[in-house]
C-alpha cells in the first residue's frame, strides 16, 4: 500500500503540469467556442382566456373549457395566418417557417393563461414580435368568430325585416280600412279585428326576433373578447443563451477527470 502511494505521488509530481493544463485548455476551448455564439433573448407576453360571468358552478365550468381550450390556442399560435400577419405588420426579414422556429407558446395547468415566447438575437425586436404576435392571435380568433356567425345573422337579418315589412304593410290596411266611408259596418270591423289579431301576433314575433338578434349580439362580442392581452412583452436585460460559465465549468470539470483518469 505505501509503495502504490509513493507511486502515485511521484506520478502526480512528474505530471503535476498536465493536471492543471488539461482542465485549463478544456475551459478555454468551451469559453472560446460558447463566446462565438450569438447571444438569444427571449421576451414573453401573456395572454387571459376569460370566463364568461354565470352562476359559480357555470363559472367553474367555464374555467374548465377555458383550460381545455387554452391547450387548443397553444398550437394555434404560431400558425400560418396568425404568422403571416405578423411578418405582414412588422416587415419583419423572416419568412414563415423562420418565424415559426423562434415563436412557442405554453399553456399553464390549472390556469387560465397562455403564455407566448419569443426568441431572438435582438431583445427589442424579440419583445416586439411577441406583443405582435399575442395582438394577432385574439384578433384572428374574433375574426374567425365573425365569419362563422355571418350567415346565421344575416338570415336573422332578412327575417327581421320581413316582419317589418309584414307590420308596416297590416298596419297601413287598417288605417286605410278605418278611414273609409264604411268603417264601421260590421264587416269592415271584421277584417279590422282579424288584421288586429295578426298586427299582434307579428308584433310579438318581431320582439322575440330582436330579444334573439341582441343575444347573438352579445355573444359573438363575448366570442371576441374571449382572449385578452393580460401582460405584454418586456425588452429582456440578459441573454439565455449561450451559457458560457455553465459551459466552461463543465468543461474544467471534464478536463480535469481526463487528466486524472491518464
Amino acid at each position: 500500500m505505501d509503495l502504490d502511494l509513493r507511486s502515485i505521488f511521484r506520478i502526480g509530481r512528474h505530471w503535476w503540469w498536465l493536471l492543471i493544463l488539461a482542465p485549463l485548455v478544456a475551459g478555454f476551448t468551451a469559453y472560446w467556442a460558447s463566446s462565438q455564439q450569438q447571444e438569444l433573448y427571449s421576451a414573453t407576453a401573456t395572454l387571459l382566456i376569460n370566463q364568461t360571468q354565470a352562476s359559480n358552478q357555470q363559472q367553474l365550468q367555464d374555467i374548465q373549457a377555458n383550460e381545455r381550450l387554452g391547450a387548443t390556442y397553444q398550437r394555434l399560435v404560431a400558425t400560418d395566418p396568425i404568422l403571416n400577419a405578423v411578418i405582414a405588420r412588422l416587415n419583419l426579414p423572416f419568412t414563415t417557417n423562420e418565424l415559426r422556429a423562434k415563436v412557442s407558446a405554453s399553456a399553464e395547468t390549472n390556469t387560465q393563461l397562455l403564455r407566448i415566447s419569443v426568441s431572438d438575437t435582438d431583445p427589442a425586436r424579440a419583445a416586439t414580435i411577441a406583443n405582435a404576435v399575442a395582438e394577432a392571435f385574439p384578433a384572428y380568433l374574433a375574426q374567425q368568430t365573425a365569419a362563422l356567425s355571418s350567415a346565421p345573422r344575416d338570415a336573422l337579418n332578412t327575417q327581421i325585416a320581413s316582419v317589418e315589412t309584414q307590420i308596416n304593410d297590416i298596419n297601413s290596411q287598417i288605417q286605410t280600412l278605418k278611414a273609409g266611408e264604411d268603417a264601421a259596418s260590421p264587416e269592415v270591423q271584421s277584417q279590422i279585428n282579424n288584421l288586429s289579431f295578426q298586427l299582434t301576433n307579428l308584433q310579438a314575433n318581431y320582439g322575440d326576433l330582436l330579444a334573439l338578434q341582441q343575444q347573438m349580439q352579445i355573444n359573438e362580442a363575448g366570442n371576441q373578447n374571449r382572449v385578452n392581452v393580460w401582460e405584454p412583452a418586456r425588452i429582456p436585460t440578459a441573454p439565455y443563451a449561450p451559457r458560457t460559465t455553465l459551459y466552461t465549468a463543465l468543461a474544467l470539470f471534464a478536463g480535469l477527470l481526463i487528466a486524472v483518469g491518464g
